[in-house]
């Protein structure tokens, strides 16, 4: 390393010395009426007042340390215990809604994904309160926090590169999954209660990581009820995970045939305009996994080097906004059952599906497997601008639906 670049280092690592350890250390429940309220900056357990409408929905918060352990274990039976309570109030249903983000990202209450996240929810329980009528849920998020901040300094990113991967399917194997199976128990006490699990970037890798092998094992097993997979519905958004820890998944779909109220187990999004995972993912691949590569056939080095979205084998989806359609923000009932007539012909392999302005549809010329419960979706950069656009209003909107779509059906088939 030359003197330049050593200098340069250093003083990144100086300035990268400012700390991005726990944010959440306050156990009282905080209300906030507005997300930037300092009040609620160190609250592990916040209800999203807004406007005032009831009911408001609710945010935890779980912190992982940069060793993948919980910071505080004792908190995470004080948000249980919280989310229960809630649980126990009418409705007695619950929507909870797991999110676990990516790299350059904390629980701070500036974090950009935290303010995002925050109104997600609000819509959600907004749209609950229109459209499950008789069934509605009360919706509680729960935000993962890791140790995916290191520093403000650019020039240490593709340093922690690895660290960061690394750490993730550390934190996926041994921290979160405990959290999942707790909350998975919250969501079997009620049967109209659900589960959602919504991973970005690499948390969508610590996300599949603590969820695979019994995603695996429910898919191929159509007998099998979807809360063993610790959920209901998988979402992975931008996901930063090599195609080859998908394998297994997609033999298992390819091998089964699947019942005609087949659940959604598993959906992932990923943008035609991502180039940190078209470019700087299969570099940081080649760059810090050498001798891995090096033992794998030419198949297998483009399965660990392209991430999962973008493999072309296993994506075969893609989401657009149709041209000169001008897309909502809120699920009306009207829209809701026009989108619902085009659900079932969409999972039947028959037709896509159209959700206000917005299209979802096979992107293969063979007709789809029937009643599959895994997508893989290529997204139009008109919905995702880059790696970290995962929260424009267009794309939540479908989102929300997709959750609404898949939940308004009864409890026969989960």
């Amino acid at each position: 390393m030359n003197r330049i670049m050593a200098t340069t280092l250093l003083f990144a690592l100086l300035a990268g010395c400012a700390s991005y350890g726990q944010q959440r250390t306050q156990r009282a429940i905080c209300r906030e009426a507005s997300p930037l309220s300092s009040e609620c900056k160190a609250a592990e357990f916040i209800v999203l007042d807004g406007d005032g409408t009831a009911p408001a929905p609710a945010l935890a918060f779980v912190e992982f340390d940069q060793n993948g352990t919980p910071y505080d274990p004792a908190s995470i039976d004080d948000v249980i215990g919280k989310i229960a309570a809630t649980a126990a109030q009418p409705p007695q249903r619950l929507l909870l809604v797991v999110f676990i983000h990516g790299w350059n990202h904390n629980a701070a209450q500036s974090d950009g994904n935290v303010i995002a996240f925050k109104t997600f929810l609000r819509q959600l329980q907004a749209q609950e309160q229109v459209l499950a009528v008789g069934k509605r849920r009360a919706v509680v998020g729960v935000y993962l926090g890791w140790q995916a901040k290191a520093s403000d300094n650019s020039v240490l990113e593709l340093l922690s590169y690895r660290d960061k991967k690394e750490l993730g399917l550390t934190t996926g194997v041994e921290g979160v999954r405990g959290v999942l199976a707790r909350l998975a128990e919250l969501r079997r006490t009620a049967s109209e209660s659900r589960l959602v699990l919504i991973g970005h970037s690499f948390g969508g890798g610590v996300l599949f990581t603590a969820v695979k092998d019994r995603i695996v094992a429910a898919v191929g097993d159509p007998q099998a009820r979807r809360q063993t997979a610790y959920g209901d519905l998988v979402i992975l958004l931008n996901p930063a995970i090599e195609a080859e820890q998908f394998v297994a998944l997609h033999q298992a779909v390819a091998q089964t045939t699947f019942r005609a109220c087949e659940p959604l187990a598993m959906a992932s999004f990923t943008s035609e305009a991502d180039t940190a995972l078209s470019r700087e993912f299969p570099r940081g691949m080649r760059l810090f996994y050498p001798q891995r590569l090096a033992a794998a056939s030419a198949d297998e080095v483009e399965l660990i080097t392209t991430a999962y979205g973008l493999y072309p084998l296993f994506s075969r989806y893609r989401l657009r906004v149709l041209p000169g359609a001008t897309v909502p923000t809120a699920l009306t009932p009207a829209a809701f059952t026009a989108a619902a007539r085009t659900w079932g012909g969409f999972r039947a392999g028959t037709g896509a599906f159209a959700l206000g302005g917005i299209e979802l549809a096979s992107s293969v010329t063979q007709a789809p497997q029937a009643w599959v419960p895994l997508l893989n979706v290529r997204v139009d950069k008109a919905l995702i601008q880059e790696h970290n656009a995962i929260w424009d209003p267009r794309f939540a909107y479908f989102i929300r639906g997709l959750v609404g779509m898949e939940f308004a059906k009864g409890d026969a088939c989960r």
